[in-house]
C-alpha cells in the first residue's frame, strides 16, 4: 500500500509539477528581483493588502469554491450554468482595475484584489472537478505574469504590486474561461443555474466551508494580520519574508491535494482503506516537503540571497515545517468534506486554531511564532484524522 501511495503522489504531483514549478520558480524570483528595491514597510504592506483582500473574498465566495466540486462532480453540463456569474464577476473585476489604475488607494487596491481574487474562487470552484488542469493554470499562471510585469516596470510600492497582481489574474481568469467555455467534450443538456438558487446552496451547503475557509486562512495569514488588528506594532517585513517563502511550499504540497479532492468529488471515498491511504498521504507530504523545503534553505542560503533585514534563516526553518503541515490539514479536511460529513466539526477544530494563533502572537516573541503554530498544527491534524477515522468506521 505504501508503494502505491508513493506512486500515487509522485504520479499527481508530477502531473501538475511543470506548471507549478515554473509558478514556484516565479515566485522565488520575486524575491531575488523585486523585493530588494522595495521600501521599508513596503512587504508587509503588501502582504497585509493581499490578506484583507483574500479575507473578503473568502466571505463573499460563501464557501462555493469548495462545494461546487461536489455539486458539478465532473459534468461539464452543469458547469455551463454557472459560466455566466463569473463572467459577471471578473467584468467588474476589470472595470475596477481600470478605475484604480488611474485613482490608485490602499481601500481601491483591497476591493480590487478582493472582487478579482472572488471571480477566481468562483471559475476554480466550477472547473475544479471538470478539468484539473484548468484549474491549475489559474492558480500558477498568474504569477508568471506577475513577476514580468514588477520587475520590467520596477514596481516599489504595495499598492502597484496589487494592481499587477490583479491584472494578471483578471487575464489569466477571461483565458481559462475561454477554453473551458469552448471545450469540445460532450456535454449534458444544461440550464443557467439563477442566482437565487446560487444562494440557497451556499446557505444550505456552503456556510460551514466559509466558516472554516474564513478561519484557516486566519491561521496562515495570522502572523501579518493579528500583529496589525491588535495594534502590536513593529516592523513585520520579516515575517511577511517567511510567510510569503512558506506559502510558495503550499502551493507545491496542495498539487496532489487538489487533485486527489476532485477524484474525491467524483468517487466518493467510503471505506476504512481510504481513511488509511489520506494519512499515509497526509505523512509523506508532511515529511517530503519539511525535508526538501529545509535542505532547500541550507543549500541556497536564503539570508545571503536576499536582504539580511528581511530573512531569518530561524524564522524561515520554523514557517517551512508549519506549512508543510497545513498541506496535510487541507487533505484531511477535503477527505472529510467530499463525503460532506464532519462539516462543522472542521469549523469547530479550526476556529480553536485562530484562537490559539491569536494567542500565539499575542503573547509569544515572533521569532517563536512558526514553531507554535506547527505544534497547535500538529494537534489540530492529528484530532481530524482521528474523529475521520471513527466517522469512516461507522460507515464500514
Amino acid at each position: 500500500m505504501i508503494k502505491a501511495i508513493l506512486g500515487q503522489l509522485i504520479n499527481d504531483s508530477i502531473h501538475g509539477g511543470v506548471l507549478k514549478s515554473v509558478s514556484l520558480l516565479a515566485r522565488a524570483l520575486f524575491f531575488v528581483l523585486v523585493v530588494p528595491i522595495l521600501g521599508a514597510g513596503e512587504l508587509a504592506g503588501y502582504m497585509y493588502i493581499n490578506s484583507t483582500a483574500l479575507i473578503l473574498s473568502t466571505i463573499a465566495i460563501l464557501g462555493l469554491n469548495e462545494e461546487l466540486p461536489r455539486e458539478i462532480a465532473g459534468n461539464l453540463g452543469i458547469a455551463r450554468g454557472y459560466f455566466k456569474w463569473f463572467v459577471l464577476l471578473n467584468s467588474l473585476a476589470t472595470l475596477l482595475l481600470v478605475v484604480t489604475l488611474i485613482s490608485p488607494s490602499n481601500a481601491l487596491a483591497i476591493f480590487l484584489f478582493a472582487l478579482t481574487a472572488l471571480a477566481g474562487r468562483f471559475l476554480n470552484g466550477v472547473v475544479r472537478s471538470v478539468d484539473p488542469a484548468i484549474f491549475e493554470q489559474i492558480q500558477n499562471v498568474p504569477w508568471v505574469l506577475f513577476l514580468i510585469c514588477a520587475a520590467t516596470l520596477h514596481l516599489d510600492n504595495a499598492v502597484d504590486l496589487i494592481i499587477a497582481r490583479s491584472a494578471s489574474m483578471c487575464i489569466v481568469q477571461w483565458y481559462a474561461f475561454h477554453v473551458i467555455s469552448r471545450s469540445e467534450r460532450q456535454a449534458s443538456n444544461w440550464e443557467l443555474i439563477s442566482l437565487p438558487t446560487i444562494i440557497r446552496r451556499a446557505i444550505s451547503r456552503g456556510i460551514s466551508k466559509l466558516g472554516a475557509n474564513l478561519l484557516l486562512l486566519g491561521v496562515v495569514r495570522g502572523p501579518i494580520i493579528l500583529p496589525v488588528w491588535l495594534g502590536l506594532g513593529g516592523n513585520l517585513d520579516a515575517v511577511a519574508f517567511a510567510v510569503a517563502i512558506g506559502e510558495m511550499i503550499v502551493q507545491f504540497g496542495i498539487i496532489p491535494v487538489n487533485r486527489a479532492y476532485a477524484k474525491w468529488c467524483s468517487n466518493r471515498p467510503t471505506t476504512h482503506q481510504d481513511w488509511v491511504r489520506a494519512v499515509m498521504t497526509c505523512l509523506a507530504l508532511v515529511v517530503g516537503l519539511s525535508a526538501f523545503s529545509l535542505f532547500a534553505l541550507f543549500m541556497l542560503g536564503f539570508v545571503e540571497l536576499w536582504p539580511s533585514n528581511i530573512a531569518s534563516s530561524n524564522m524561515l526553518s520554523q514557517a517551512l515545517v508549519f506549512y508543510s503541515l497545513v498541506v496535510a490539514f487541507y487533505l484531511v479536511r477535503y477527505l472529510v468534506w467530499s463525503r460532506g460529513i464532519l462539516e462543522y466539526e472542521v469549523v469547530l477544530l479550526t476556529a480553536m486554531m485562530f484562537i490559539a494563533t491569536a494567542a500565539i502572537v499575542a503573547t509569544i516573541d515572533m521569532q517563536f511564532w512558526f514553531l507554535s503554530l506547527a505544534f497547535v498544527t500538529t494537534i489540530a491534524v492529528s484530532m481530524l484524522a482521528t474523529v475521520a477515522k471513527r466517522a469512516f468506521a461507522r460507515a464500514t
